[in-house]
C-alpha cells in the first residue's frame, strides 16, 4: 500500500476563493520516501498580506510560476491508486477537488488524517497542530507553513504513527473516513457534493422546493452526512429522508450568527420537521431575595420565568442548575445560597475551605452580596446595548451581532479596514426580534470567550474593533 501525503497552502479565501499557492506531495510506503514533488503555484489572484505573513509566500514569488491546470496532470498521477494522506485532510483535500473541479474533473480519493490517527496513538495532547506535535515527539520541522516543510514532517509523522501500532487504527480511519453515504431517494449527488465544510446552516427542501428542515453545524457536510448515516429508523427521520429532494447551504463562519440565523429560519419559514425548535420555552426563572439577615439568596421558580430578566431565564431545571453552578465557581460563591444545596448548617464546599462561610454567618452580607451582583452582572448583557465580534466567511473579514436595549438588531459581515460605530449600524439588516434571541446570546456567551463593545451615548465613533 502506497501513500500520497500532501500539503498545501493558500490565498486563504473562503470556499473556490481559495486558490493553492504551493503544493507538495511524498510518496510513502509506510516505512520510506519513494518520491517526491513541490511547486509553487500561481493563483491568479491575490495574496493577503496576513497569508504571506504566515507562509512567506507573496505575491512576486508566485509571479510567473505555473498555475494549477499546468500541474494538475501531475498531482492527478502522483496521487491517484494511492492514498491520500494529510495533517487536517478535509482541508488540503476539498481545496485540491475545487481545482479539478474547476477543470471539470472529478477528483476522488480514499484519505487519511493525521490529526484523527494521532489523536488515537498519542492522546491525551493539548493540541494536535502540526507544530506542536512535532515538537512534543522529537520530530524536526523545517520551514513551517510552507508545504515541502509540512509534508516532510507529516510524514514523519505518518511513519512514527505506524511504528507506534498504528496500523490497526488507520484501518479504522479508512473505513470511517472513506465510507460511502447513502443519499435520499430524491437527492442529486452533486448538491450534497457541493456542501462546504465550514460553520453555517444548511437547508433541506422537497419536491415541491419547500423547505421543511433547517439546521446548524460547525461543519456543514459533516452535519448533513450525519442525517443521511444516522441509522435512525423513526418514522419522522424516514419521512424526512424520503422527502429530501435539494440541500443549500449559507457560511457564516460564526457559530453564534448560525445559530441566530437558524431561529431567524425556522420561525420565519415554519420548515415542517422542525417542530421541536419552532418555539424555545422558558418554563423557569431564577429568583432573588434577602433572607432575615440580609444575605441576597437565589431559587428557581416557575411563576417568575415571564417577570424578570432574560438572562434568568431558562427552558429547562437543569439548564437553570448549570448556570447556578456557573456562577457560584466564578464567584466563588456558596452553593446553599443560591439553593443547589439544602440541609441545615453550612455547605458541603465550607467543609473543604471552598466557601468563604456565608451560609453560616461567617462572611459579611455586605461582603457576599457585592460579589453576587458582579458575577450576575458579569452574565446580564440582557438590558445593555453592545456589539459583539466574531469570525468571518473566510480570513479577510469578520461578523458583527448587535443588541440594542436588549433587542437583538441582526448581524452583519464586515472587512477588516470598517471600524466605525455608525458604518457597522447602518450596513447591519434589522431582523424582527424574537423572545429566544437574546437567551441564544446569553448561553453561546457562557461557553465562548468573545470580543464585546458595551455601547453608551459616550461611545465613539472612531475605531471600534
Amino acid at each position: 500500500m502506497e501513500y500520497a501525503i500532501v500539503d498545501i497552502e493558500t490565498t486563504g479565501g473562503y470556499g473556490v476563493k481559495n486558490k493553492i499557492t504551493e503544493i507538495a506531495i511524498i510518496i510513502h510506503d509506510g516505512d520510506c520516501e519513494i518520491e517526491r514533488y513541490s511547486t509553487l503555484v500561481n493563483p491568479k489572484g491575490y495574496i493577503p498580506q496576513k497569508i504571506t505573513a504566515l507562509t512567506g509566500i507573496t505575491n512576486d514569488m508566485v509571479s510567473g510560476q505555473p498555475e494549477f491546470h499546468e500541474v494538475a496532470k501531475k498531482v492527478w498521477e502522483l496521487t491517484e491508486d494511492r492514498i491520500f494522506v494529510a495533517h487536517n485532510v478535509s482541508f488540503d483535500f476539498n481545496i485540491i477537488k475545487n481545482e479539478f473541479a474547476e477543470l471539470g474533473a472529478k477528483f476522488q480519493r480514499k484519505k487519511l488524517c493525521t490529526v484523527r490517527l494521532a489523536r488515537k496513538v498519542f492522546p491525551g495532547k493539548t493540541t494536535y497542530s502540526l507544530g506542536k506535535l512535532c515538537e512534543g515527539l522529537g520530530i524536526p520541522l523545517q520551514n513551517r507553513h510552507r508545504a515541502l516543510g509540512d509534508t516532510e514532517a507529516t510524514a514523519l509523522l505518518f511513519k512514527l504513527i505506524l511504528k507506534e501500532n498504528g496500523a490497526e487504527q488507520l484501518e479504522k480511519e479508512l473505513e470511517a473516513l472513506n465510507k460511502e453515504t447513502k443519499l435520499p431517494p430524491n437527492l442529486n449527488a452533486k448538491a450534497y457534493e457541493a456542501l462546504p465544510e465550514k460553520t453555517g446552516i444548511y437547508y433541506f427542501y422537497n419536491t415541491n422546493k419547500e423547505v421543511i428542515y433547517v439546521g446548524k453545524s460547525k461543519n456543514i457536510k459533516k452535519r448533513v452526512t450525519q442525517h443521511f448515516n444516522s441509522g435512525d429508523k423513526s418514522s419522522k427521520a424516514s419521512n424526512l429522508l424520503h422527502e429530501i429532494a435539494d440541500v443549500t447551504y449559507e457560511v457564516t463562519g460564526s457559530e453564534l450568527v448560525a445559530l441566530l440565523k437558524e431561529s431567524e429560519e425556522i420561525k420565519t419559514l415554519l420548515p415542517k420537521f422542525n417542530h421541536a425548535q419552532k418555539r424555545i420555552r422558558f418554563n423557569i426563572g431564577i429568583i432573588q431575595y434577602k433572607d432575615q439577615n440580609g444575605y441576597v439568596r437565589l431559587g428557581l421558580d416557575k411563576g417568575s420565568a415571564t417577570n424578570i430578566p432574560s438572562y434568568l431565564k431558562f427552558s429547562s431545571k437543569s439548564d437553570a442548575q448549570r448556570f447556578l453552578q456557573k456562577i457560584v465557581n466564578k464567584g466563588v460563591l456558596c452553593q446553599k445560597m443560591v439553593g443547589l444545596q439544602t440541609g441545615k448548617g453550612s455547605c458541603f464546599e465550607k467543609q473543604l475551605g471552598m466557601c468563604r462561610g456565608a451560609c453560616v454567618n461567617e462572611e459579611t452580607a455586605l461582603s457576599y452580596n457585592a460579589r453576587l451582583k458582579k458575577v450576575l452582572d458579569s452574565f446580564s448583557l440582557s438590558s445593555d446595548s453592545y456589539l459583539i465580534k466574531d469570525e468571518g466567511r473566510d480570513i479577510d473579514e469578520y461578523s458583527v451581532i448587535w443588541v440594542q436595549n436588549g433587542e437583538y438588531q441582526g448581524f452583519g459581515f464586515f472587512n477588516y479596514d470598517i471600524h466605525d460605530l455608525e458604518t457597522i449600524k447602518e450596513s447591519i439588516k434589522k431582523v424582527k426580534n424574537n423572545r429566544d434571541v437574546i437567551g441564544i446570546i446569553k448561553a453561546f456567551l457562557v461557553k465562548q470567550n468573545l470580543q464585546i463593545i458595551q455601547l453608551e451615548d459616550s461611545t465613539p465613533s472612531g475605531m471600534l474593533f
